[in-house]
């Protein structure tokens, strides 16, 4: 067996834990959310055992993992929250109440990360905010202080931003969705013709 078959035998062992972890950041988020009025859709997930491996498989050409902390280290979506906004411009509030509720365990990324927009481009493509966090332990109880020392990723987005991720994973990634792929390919090529 390999290090990452290994790796995902232990990983489905815990995958519960890394769900209920991502499900408390999901409640208190989405309670914060809702007593500063700001309008969104909320939902949390452990990482699917069949994404984490081939993400591993990919990751782990460059990486050459060794041991289980290295991918650890390196796999920080392993329980995530995804913040879908209805209006946009609530990504910075946002971003503040996540500062208040939550322990910081890495700088915030945005995407894109050049800020630099081309004209001539209406569609800038990815446009979110990563943050990586720790539940705070003091609003935890006693019973469940062991999932503040796991990393929590949250995504935030807009609502369109998430249903185009959303359609974009299912039409590249299903095997079902082949065939529409190679219709609508045969259409855009009858059409530029």
């Amino acid at each position: 067996m390999s290090l990452i078959d290994d790796f995902l035998e232990n990983y489905n062992r815990e995958s519960d834990y890394y769900a209920e972890v991502a499900r408390i950041v999901h409640q208190q988020l989405e309670a914060a959310l809702l007593s500063h009025g700001i309008r969104a859709m909320v939902t949390s997930r452990a990482k699917r055992s069949d994404r984490l491996r081939e993400k591993l498989i990919k990751r782990n050409r460059e990486k050459k993992y060794r041991v289980f902390k290295e991918i650890y280290k390196d796999i920080i979506d392993l329980a995530g929250v995804r913040v879908a906004l209805y209006f946009p411009g609530d990504r910075e509030r946002v971003g503040t109440l996540i500062d208040e509720i939550f322990k910081k365990a890495r700088r915030p990324k945005t995407f894109p990360e050049s800020r630099k927009t081309r004209p001539d481009k209406r569609f800038m493509g990815y446009v979110a905010t990563h943050y990586l966090v720790r539940l705070s332990p003091e609003t935890l109880e006693d019973a469940k202080s062991r999932y503040a020392k796991t990393e929590v990723e949250i995504q935030v987005a807009s609502v369109l931003m998430h249903a185009g991720l959303k359609l974009t994973t299912t039409w590249c990634t299903n095997p079902r969705w082949e065939p529409f792929r190679m219709m609508n390919l045969q259409s855009s090529m009858k059409s530029t013709v």
